[in-house]
């Protein structure tokens, strides 16, 4: 296992869960029945080999959501179009050379879901949608970025109502971030230092001022990079806050309902996944540091979100190494 991602795929108002399956080619997918538990499994192959990354969307403009899936070591990206029942038709692939991050958003503004993927060698690789599921390369096809390029995030960096994207560069030690221009191309280059081999990144506005900032995860160093933006594209010098021992992956949810968003955290080499108490002003704390929970072997993949109805957000972890699901369900641990 890689990634989990939860959402409702069957229309019943339920959290499903869906995530890749390494080992197996393949996608899963978990339905939920409203109480934090997910008992039944269905798997749909890649299309390809080694799966990591994927993301959801409507790329047929059905109303129904669809997979896009990375396959690092063979095949390309596939998209599998939904039924709306939680069931998936087969692979369409895409060539794309060992491709490991993935974003999905309308980078040419024709309201038709676009594709953006990592090459791990010094590219991003551009895919236009055409609305009925299919995916064709832009013009240029590649975005240049720096080295190792592993993880990838959307969003309107500069507010100017076009999609930015962010690589991280994991030989560079940097962040690549390019400017949309609104039509599938990018430019205005600038790049970030992050002092350390980074692998994820998350964008999302920590400090509630109306502009994005940035979390990198800097695997090497065990710790994130947090970068405040103004607005115009421009970010300050980061903040520095330690995770652990190989932090692969973050996630920003509300965890303990103070509206204000918290950060939570996988951590591969000790085998726990940790949260952050946010203070509404980009930074994060809590009375003893984070709060740490024990998961499965080699978590990687992490996200938050209402699992069983009850108002709070739980955890549901992706665990590589004993190829399992660790889900959390929430408690006054947080508070």
């Amino acid at each position: 296992m890689y990634l989990v991602l939860y959402t409702d795929l069957d229309g019943d108002g339920k959290q499903d869960l869906v995530y890749t399956q390494r080992g197996a080619n393949s996608i899963a997918v978990r339905l939920g029945v409203g109480d934090g538990t997910f008992p039944n499994v269905a798997t749909y192959a890649s299309g390809g080999t080694t799966p990591v990354e994927l993301a959801l969307a409507d790329f047929n403009n059905d109303n129904k959501l669809d997979v896009a899936v990375a396959n690092l070591n063979g095949g390309g990206v596939g998209i599998l179009l939904g039924n709306g029942n939680g069931t998936f038709q087969a692979a369409k692939m895409i060539a794309a050379a060992t491709p490991h991050g993935l974003a999905v958003g309308d980078v040419n503004g024709d309201g038709k879901m676009d594709v953006l993927v990592s090459n791990q060698v010094s590219a991003v690789n551009v895919f236009i949608g055409d609305g009925a599921g299919g995916l064709t390369a832009a013009n240029p096809a590649t975005i240049p970025v720096g080295s190792v390029p592993y993880d990838l995030a959307l969003g309107d960096l500069n507010n100017d109502g076009k999609l930015d994207v962010v690589a991280t560069n994991f030989n560079d030690k940097t962040l690549s971030i390019r400017l949309g221009n609104g039509n599938g191309t990018f430019s205005n280059t600038s790049t970030l230092n992050t002092n350390a081999g980074p692998i994820g990144v998350l964008i999302s506005d920590l400090n509630a001022d109306k502009n994005l900032d940035i979390v990198v995860v800097n695997q090497t160093a065990g710790n994130a990079s947090i970068f405040l933006g103004d607005g115009t594209g421009v970010f300050g010098n980061p903040s520095t806050l330690n995770l652990g021992s190989g932090p692969r992956q973050v996630w920003v949810a509300d965890m303990n309902r103070d509206g204000l968003l918290d950060l939570t955290f996988s951590n591969s080499s000790s085998s726990n996944v940790g949260v952050y108490l946010g203070n509404g002003q980009g930074s994060f704390t809590g009375a003893t540091g984070a709060t740490l929970f024990g998961v499965g072997s080699t978590p990687f993949g992490v996200t938050a979100g209402d699992l069983n109805g009850d108002g709070n957000r739980d955890l549901v972890v992706a665990d590589s190494g004993s190829s399992t699901l660790s889900v959390l369900l929430a408690t006054e641990l947080c508070k």
